[in-house]
């Protein structure tokens, strides 16, 4: 039997780095922490700080995808403060690109910027050719959170640049991914197809499944914003069976909600339920905090599109409760909009604005405009110009609903505006849906009718068939 002093512990601390690092890319983040954590140990043991600040970062990786973003924070700063009593620059740029992800989730964008300019510089400073084509591409993901598209395209463009001059294939596919999805929300979709197409040959070739599998979700993502649906589930199904083939998890997870939420938009709310659920299921067992809010938030839509509203109010709640304790804006945004449209739907509401009725919607309509403004406070914090358009409709329906007319068409016409130039088709429809209804605007209704009908969104074509024929 060996003695414990025999044991090569430098060894085993390499293995259980290497071990972590394939743990957590194929979404086993339990296992993935406890190999960090018997590492950090060791290293503790050994002294050996380097690996300590490693293993600190491989942890803070875990919480980002478990969605724990302060434990994920005090993680960074450990490994960030022994980078920096080691004099270790390469690993605190590395730590400084995670401290800018964390403000980055919590809608601290201004911070973020910080964070990612402070590791380019010292990158640039050491001659990490690779680090800064890293940061480069983070503060390109940053610029597209907040609409700033050009910028976006300038650093990704920066990014790719260097990747080709080191040979990074698999950075390069990287950037043409992010390339393309700019360029989709320019409206500029050839150039978009060209980049997601480049990039899965490159995947192809180099063998990167994980990354070919993004780039089918990439692109099924494109053909969805075109509001060729069937198309964009046709795309999104192939990369679930290659990311069931790999064992991805969360890659699962994405994919299953991506077809969800296609196939609500097609009508197909009780399939599309069905997909929503097992991505929420796959979530939870991974621990993707993140992902569960998403999750609770895209079922309660589902479930408010079937009028399933005690449902869609549970889905909500606890979308709400994850997304307040990890700081997710763009959920509780979401979540705003939402409660807002279940309070005129409970109410009646939206019959009414049709003229079919004659009920009390004071109460209903001025809690739907305060979520409105909570909606639009969101937005504006977040820079999200689809999120403002999101609240100027819900305003307008609920202004129209209290009689205040004029103001509540000059919102809707701003809302449709945006819409039409952020190149959203659904919402467009929806838009002059609403629009029609609540105005008495039976152009507006034909508009929506046209799109729905050229989107594919029949239990909305439909609807409005029902409405014309009464």
């Amino acid at each position: 039997m060996r003695k414990l002093a025999d044991i090569d512990h430098g060894k085993i601390v390499r293995i259980l780095k290497s071990r972590a690092g394939v743990l957590y890319l194929i979404g086993r983040n339990d296992k993935a922490q406890e190999d960090a954590e018997s590492g950090l140990e060791i290293a503790r043991h050994l002294g050996d700080k380097q690996a300590m600040a490693d293993f600190k970062h491989r942890m803070s990786d875990i919480f980002a995808v478990t969605g724990q973003y302060e434990k994920m924070r005090h993680a960074v700063e450990e490994s960030l403060s022994i980078s920096r009593e080691i004099g270790d620059e390469k690993r605190q740029a590395a730590s400084l690109n995670s401290m800018g992800y964390v403000c980055n989730m919590h809608g601290d964008y201004p911070q973020a910027l910080v964070h990612y300019g402070d590791s380019l510089r010292i990158q640039e400073k050491i001659g990490d050719r690779q680090g800064q084509a890293t940061s480069l591409s983070n503060i390109g993901i940053l610029y597209g959170h907040i609409g700033e598209y050009s910028k976006a395209l300038d650093y990704y463009d920066r990014s790719l640049g260097i990747q080709g001059e080191i040979g990074d294939r698999e950075g390069q596919a990287r950037s043409l991914s992010n390339l393309g999805g700019v360029y989709g929300f320019l409206g500029d979709h050839t150039k978009a197809f060209d980049c997601h197409q480049t990039a899965s040959k490159i995947r192809g070739e180099i063998g990167d499944k994980y990354g070919q599998a993004e780039s089918l979700n990439n692109t099924g993502y494109l053909h969805y914003s075109l509001g060729d649906y069937a198309m964009a589930i046709g795309f999104y199904s192939r990369a679930l069976k290659m990311q069931e083939e790999i064992g991805d998890k969360y890659g699962q997870a994405i994919g299953l909600n991506n077809i969800g939420m296609a196939l609500g938009y097609i009508g197909d709310h009780p399939a599309g339920y069905q997909q929503l659920s097992r991505s929420l299921k796959l979530l939870e067992e991974i621990g993707d905090q993140k992902g569960q809010a998403y999750s609770f938030s895209n079922i309660a839509r589902n479930c408010f599109e079937r009028a399933d509203y005690e449902n869609a109010r549970e889905c909500l709640d606890q979308a709400q409760a994850i997304a307040e304790r990890i700081g997710i804006k763009e959920i509780l945004r979401r979540n705003a909009l939402l409660r807002g449209e279940l309070e005129m739907a409970e109410a009646g509401l939206s019959p009414i604005i049709a003229g079919c009725g004659g009920q009390d919607i004071g109460p209903a309509a001025q809690k739907a405009l305060k979520h409105a403004a909570n909606a639009m406070k969101l937005a504006k914090e977040l820079e999200s110009k689809a999120g403002r358009a999101g609240a100027l409709l819900l305003t307008a329906r609920a202004e129209s609903a209290t009689g205040e007319k004029d103001g509540a068409e000059r919102k809707f016409e701003e809302a449709i505006a945006v819409f039409e130039e952020l190149k959203l088709p659904f919402e467009t429809a929806q838009a002059y849906y609403f629009y029609g209804l609540a105005l008495s605007n039976k152009d507006a209704v034909q508009r929506a009718k046209v799109l729905f009908e050229k989107i594919g969104a029949k239990g909305w074509s439909d609807k409005i068939g029902r409405l014309v024929n009464q």
